[in-house]
Parts: structure tokens; sequence; C-alpha cells
């Protein structure tokens, strides 16, 4: 199992680089800022049972994510394939938006 000392203790290497604290300071909510803690975390540690942990936890934060948390993770996560992943998430919350905007009037 994974220790909060664990997450903050890779999260301190992170953060003492200014374009990672931006990426840990801008999130627009506490779900992405704790997806940000995590894979901070998954990227630090060897030991794979923790890695898929912080995965499978980080994997569970994205189900709260908004809009703006996609628009986040799109804006930092470079040229891999969660772009496509994330554009993907932000066109689905976008139309789902727009629905639940459609059925209120």
């Amino acid at each position: 199992m994974i220790t909060e000392e664990e997450i903050w203790e890779a999260a301190k290497e992170f953060l003492m680089n200014p374009y990672w604290k931006r990426y840990y300071d801008d999130a627009p909510s506490e779900y992405s800022k704790r997806y940000a803690l995590l894979s901070f975390f998954w990227s630090e540690t060897d030991d794979e049972e923790k890695t898929d942990e912080a995965i499978k936890k980080a994997r569970e934060l994205e189900k709260h994510f908004t809009i703006a948390d996609c628009r986040h993770e799109l804006r930092y996560c470079g040229n891999n394939p969660k772009v496509l992943y994330w554009k993907t998430r932000i066109k689905e919350l976008t139309e789902r938006e727009g629905k639940d905007n459609e059925e209120s009037i």
C-alpha cells in the first residue's frame, strides 16, 4: 500500500522543477491535484505493485474530472498517446454537458 509519505517524497523532487510545480499548482481541482501527485509517484517508484496501485487510484480520480481538469492534463501531457485520450474525454464531457443543458430547458 502506498503511504502519503511516499507520495510526498516523490512529489518533493518534482515540485523543485518549475514546470512540474506549475502543473501541480495550476491543477483546477483537488482531483487533478491528487492525480498529479500520483503521477509523480508512479514516475519515481521502481515497485511494480505500487505503480499499479497508483495508476489504479489515478484512473478512479479521472472519473470525477471536469472539462477543466481534462484540458489541464492535455496541456501538460506532452506528445504521447494520452493526447488522444484527453481530447476524447473533453469531447465526451462537452457533449454530455450540452445534453444536460438541453434536458433542463
